[in-house]
């Protein structure tokens, strides 16, 4: 690898864990509403305090608002500015852990033992762990927000009699998640690895004859060398991997009807709309063998990878392929294989799912879908 591509790759990377970083962090701000109301009510720290209340409401509402506006806009300025878009999304996130850990203080100085404190130290538990996945792509960042989340709460309980073992569990608690942030950045990093070398692997799958001649998509070659990396790519994310199995209903007898010719230009047209209706840039369609096709689905769920099926089916269907002053309506019969793989599984269990589900659609009169 030369120092451009190492470059490269490391900038690559860089964008990657900047987007997920601040794409995860959404659902924290829901959470971080839903938990300042649940403590300001349940636990009557309103009816206490309630211009406190009111004020340190403003502010989480004012820091989520903040929060929730730079991650909806990071598409329009991240790519121009991006040190300064992650830098105002690290003092942001920053600001809520010392707002926590500020109302944690407060409460142990007003009243050690309230409803409102003990509230608050659940939510600080809760916060800090969910950060650990959420954050998982930056450890320095993770670790600077446990500090700021978990330490002043136990600096301040070691100062009160009745609080020590509670700074006792805190400390303990945060050297902990230290250890499972440490081990989630570490998973991060390998799964970003293993989806650079699937890519690399793809690239080299790329350089060979992939494609079939006559429809231009990829062809049995192709399907045989890039099943196994989606295979073991599904088992690394634990996802679902979907395979299609489309074959021409009496494709034999069109042939024979309207010459080879038609027959070819019949199969660019099969094709054709098969790629079309699969929309998505990872669905793959592939020329199996002669006039059967496949369409192999990463990331899919059954009840998708169904509605896609039925999708082609339709459209192959209610299309009418012509060529010159012969027409035909071509139908298809699709077998739909779905499974999650597991550790040391074979691709070739999902291949024979789908076969058999083809079988099914062939003997129960064809033109259907069957799920095997």
């Amino acid at each position: 690898m030369n120092t451009t591509t190492q470059i490269n790759s490391v900038d690559d990377f860089r964008r990657q864990s900047d987007l997920d970083f601040i794409l995860s962090a959404r659902i924290g701000l829901l959470v971080q509403i839903l938990g300042w109301l649940l403590i300001v009510i349940l636990t009557g720290f309103y009816s206490k305090q309630p211009l406190l209340t009111l004020q340190l409401s403003w502010l989480i509402i004012v820091i989520s608002l903040l929060r929730f506006t730079h991650i909806a806009l990071h598409q329009y300025f991240y790519a121009s500015s991006s040190r300064i878009w992650m830098a105002t999304h690290y003092f942001l996130l920053l600001l809520q852990a010392l707002f926590w850990s500020g109302f944690y203080v407060y409460q142990i100085n007003l009243d050690a033992l309230s409803p409102a404190l003990l509230a608050s130290i659940l939510m600080l538990a809760v916060d800090s762990n969910g950060a650990i996945f959420s954050m998982r792509s930056k450890l320095v960042m993770t670790q600077i927000y446990l500090v700021l989340m978990l330490l002043p709460a136990a600096a301040m309980s070691f100062g009160q009699d009745n609080l020590q073992f509670l700074a006792y569990l805190l400390i303990a608690y945060w050297m902990y998640l230290l250890a499972f942030a440490l081990r989630c950045h570490k998973h991060y990093i390998l799964n970003h690895s293993f989806q650079l070398s699937l890519m690399k692997n793809k690239q080299d799958i790329d350089s060979k004859d992939k494609i079939d001649s006559l429809t231009k998509i990829y062809n049995r070659h192709y399907f045989e060398d890039c099943f196994e990396y989606q295979w073991q790519l599904a088992i690394r994310n634990s996802t679902e991997i979907a395979l299609l199995m489309i074959d021409i209903d009496h494709f034999k007898t069109i042939n024979e009807a309207h010459g080879q010719e038609f027959g070819d230009q019949c199969l660019v047209h099969i094709a054709d709309v098969i790629r079309q209706s699969a929309k998505r840039q990872t669905d793959m369609v592939i020329r199996y063998a002669g006039e059967e096709f496949v369409l192999i689905l990463p990331d899919t769920e059954q009840a998708a990878a169904l509605k896609l099926a039925e999708v082609i089916r339709h459209n192959l269907e209610f299309e009418e392929f012509q060529c010159g002053d012969d027409s035909h309506t071509i139908t298809a019969s699709i077998g739909v294989g779905v499974v999650q793989p597991k550790q040391f599984s074979s691709p070739t269990l999902l291949l024979q799912i789908a076969e058999m589900a083809l079988f099914q659609a062939k003997i129960h009169g064809r033109n259907r879908v069957e799920l095997g």
